[in-house]
């Protein structure tokens, strides 16, 4: 049987390399090093290969790079194979007939090989060693210590995963049904959510519509609660057995209604489209008037575009930044008073300015129209009260969980007015002002959905829990000083921002003067070096946009692993430097191997 083993030496701050060495000299480290890998399969990434300058004789020696079309050269010579992926050298090691394949570094391949090793050997040297490479932190409930060896210098601990016993009940289908891990039950399945976190483990997230949730939210959206179906709301359900389930999704709506400072919250919603959707479903008839900002200005698909259902059952009426990026609300005030619409929609998913809810609400209001507030971007932002809420001044204000607000994929529903009836109709005559909790429950259920999400309900209670405690609001404080950091290094080396910077936790960065419609190239070419970001029009964009001329960048997964100004300028100066030769891969190369070493420093999803 083959086994795949770790083998690393790592002194008690978990140091394992500095500029491309090890920190310390401890001979019979590596004397155990060579005895215990000597006939075996090796494995290895491109900069330990050149740290040990050559290959290591009577072994299998494999090297992995991402990009072998700019690292084969130097890399192919005798008794060296060149790969690009680990499962590939794995299999390779498995046709050559090798029993023992061990990983030895660094520490991204170290990183992707928990998924997939069966036996660890660490080498614990002691004391703290200056170093620019650490080993990931694990998870020890995955392994248990087999043996300790202490030797001249240094102790050898060997950990072995833990298996999971073959059920033993009487009913083996039944049993093995409830108690099989994923990794037994669907390897192939259990190998591509193991690839994706890998790749959000070693690569840098500045998609600022994106983030990464607590191990509670995951326990949350991976519990019982998805078994159990709850038509209706708590304390009014068509299902029995629901006296659980409405304790969770009460613990949501309390939850929120505390920080977002309003009366009434609905937490069913799938996502946040569905959400607006129960809005327009609530207050508007087919073909009243939407006047949302313009996709292509910062908007959002479902504030009135002409390809979606809010620009096919409604009719659509967008406003507009100006040339400098912010919005004039005399200008906003002026079209709102010459279309009249029904409802006026602020938020999106590009404008990284704040929105002056205030003046909105009170232009709404003076044309008899309703004012939506879309937060699904800034939410976590305004429950830790880092900038200005909606509360008080929009009608309804809808939400996603899973931006700043570091929730699962859902969405809320939040407003003020009188205590809800949704199982009932608003009586003739009825303010329908006053009763918008009881008409944005109706068009939730039964008018648009079925059955809430009830693991996600979860997941949400679980963010919003998280979101009342103490360390959330430096949390989103260090959101928008990154932004802020990363937006003035931009600038600082060339790159022209939208409106000259951000108010909050995203930036849009306009390419035009260094092409037109490269915004895509730009993000292909970033994601070469491991830095993650997206293609997005820009105001006035003189290109398609299906070419556009923009990329977009944000903070709040970078900030939840921990990363501060000192580094977001470090990674701005990345940044700069791949736009200005999108074509270099040697560059993206090289870079993409410090950005490795960087996650390794701020690890997600390992717990020793």
């Amino acid at each position: 049987m083959t086994e795949i083993i770790i083998i690393a030496a790592l002194d008690e701050n978990h140091v394992i390399g500095n500029k491309k060495t090890l920190p310390w000299h401890v001979p019979e480290d590596f004397k155990h090093f060579q005895e215990t890998t000597n006939g075996h399969a090796v494995i290895m990434g491109r900069t330990t290969f050149e740290s040990l300058g050559k290959p290591l004789s009577n072994r299998l020696n494999i090297v992995l790079t991402r990009n072998p079309e700019s690292q084969i050269s130097q890399l192919h010579q005798e008794g060296v194979i060149v790969l690009q992926s680990l499962s590939e050298a794995i299999q390779l090691a498995k046709q050559k007939g090798y029993q023992r394949i061990f990983l030895i570094g660094g520490a991204s391949l170290y990183l992707e090989g928990f998924a997939v090793a069966d036996k660890m050997i660490l080498s614990h040297i002691p004391g703290v060693h200056e170093g620019d490479t650490f080993f990931p932190p694990w998870n020890s409930n995955e392994w248990r210590v087999t043996n300790e060896q202490q030797r001249e210098g240094f102790a050898i601990k060997t950990y072995e995963r833990k298996r999971h016993e073959q059920p033993t009940a009487p009913s083996a289908i039944s049993s093995s049904f409830f108690s099989l891990p994923l990794q037994q039950a669907d390897p192939a399945l259990y190998q591509s959510i193991s690839d994706e976190r890998y790749r959000q483990q070693t690569t840098l997230n500045l998609i600022p519509s994106e983030n990464y949730v607590s191990r509670a939210v995951l326990e949350a959206t991976g519990s019982v609660l998805n078994n159990k179906y709850s038509e209706g709301y708590p304390g009014k359900r068509y299902y029995q057995g629901n006296e659980c389930i409405d304790t969770v999704e009460q613990l949501a709506i309390d939850r929120a209604k505390k920080l977002f400072n309003v009366n009434h919250v609905n937490v069913q919603p799938y996502s946040g489209s569905p959400a607006n959707q129960a809005v327009y479903y609530a207050l508007l008839q087919p073909g009243d008037k939407i006047m949302g900002m313009h996709l292509f200005y910062g908007g959002h698909l479902t504030h009135g575009w002409k390809v979606n259902f809010s620009g096919k059952f409604y009719t659509n009426v967008g406003y507009t930044t100006e040339q400098n990026g912010f919005l004039d609300y005399d200008k906003v005030e002026e079209l709102a008073e010459k279309e009249r619409p029904k409802i006026i929609v602020c938020g999106g998913t590009g404008y990284p300015r704040l929105y002056d809810f205030k003046r909105l609400g009170q232009i709404a209001k003076n044309v008899g129209a309703y004012f939506l507030a879309d937060i699904a971007h800034e939410a976590g932002l305004i429950a830790a009260t880092t900038v200005p809420s909606p509360a008080g001044h929009a009608d309804v204000i809808t939400t996603t969980t899973h931006k700043t607000l570091r929730g699962p994929r859902g969405a809320m529903i939040m407003c003020n007015g009188e205590p809800s009836t949704p199982m009932k109709e608003l009586p003739a005559g009825a303010d329908p002002r006053k009763h918008i909790p009881t008409l944005i429950d109706r068009a939730v259920f039964p008018g648009l959905q079925g059955g809430p999400h009830n693991h996600t309900t979860a997941g949400i209670a679980a963010a919003l829990h998280e979101a009342m405690q103490p360390s959330f609001k430096p949390y989103c404080e260090q959101i928008i000083a990154n932004a802020k950091a990363l937006a003035a290094t931009l600038m600082d080396h060339g790159v022209s921002l939208v409106s000259g910077g951000t108010d909050k936790h995203l930036l849009l960065a306009d390419l035009t003067n260094k092409g037109i419609g490269l915004g895509k190239e730009a993000a292909v070419a970033l994601e070469r070096a491991g830095l993650i970001v997206n293609a997005n029009t820009i105001p006035y964009d003189p290109s398609t946009p299906f070419k556009p001329s923009g990329i977009r960048l944000g903070t709040p997964a970078m900030t939840t692993r921990g990363l501060k100004e000192e580094e977001m300028k470090q990674v701005g100066e990345w940044i700069a430097s791949i736009l200005n030769v999108m074509d270099d891969r040697l560059l993206q190369e090289s870079i993409k191997t410090k950005v490795q070493d960087l996650c390794a420093a701020f690890p997600v999803y390992h717990v020793q």
